[in-house]
């Protein structure tokens, strides 16, 4: 009985708390999915894209401009100012893919596994390996293609194939 009593009360609760309109709920899902964009990806990106259109704007900059801490100043607002525009354009137009695999269930999930300790340092982490995973794939795939060529010469060779 002492366990009936917080379940009917849960179940009150629930009833009165108002449900959402289908507006709410796709509003809802939408803004999920634009976190979840954000937290994954653009996030992440930002620090990168800053770093190579600084290079490219010093790059057509004179050698010596007139005040190189002033230039620098100003190219570094520039930049953060567009991407602060032009980001939430992305965020949208990923969140559109995202929609098309992802049920909102599966988003909340996933958001909930970005936002835990170990989908932070999952995000923190995946620069290097991949960068790390590159590397050993490029080894593999030598390896594979070296041993691949061996057998299919020896193969082709013993029923007289020329390779």
């Amino acid at each position: 009985m002492y366990r009936v009593i917080p379940l009917l009360l849960i179940l009150a609760l629930a009833a009165c708390t108002p449900a959402l309109t289908p507006q709410e709920r796709e509003a809802a899902y939408r803004n999920d999915l634009r976190r979840l964009v954000r937290i994954s990806l653009t996030e992440r990106l930002r620090p990168q894209i800053e770093a190579s259109y600084r290079q490219q704007v010093a790059a057509l900059l004179p050698a010596d401009p007139p005040s190189s801490e002033a230039t620098n100043r100003m190219v570094d607002e520039e930049i953060g100012a567009v991407l602060d525009l032009k980001l939430a354009d992305l965020e949208e137009r990923l969140a559109t893919i995202f929609a098309v695999h992802f049920t909102p269930g599966e988003i909340r999930q996933l958001l909930a596994f970005h936002e835990s300790e170990v989908g932070r340092k999952s995000l923190a982490a995946s620069a290097a390996m991949a960068g790390e995973s590159r590397d050993a794939i490029q080894e593999w795939s030598q390896e594979f293609e070296q041993a691949l060529f061996e057998r299919l010469t020896d193969r082709f060779a013993t029923e007289g194939i020329e390779f």
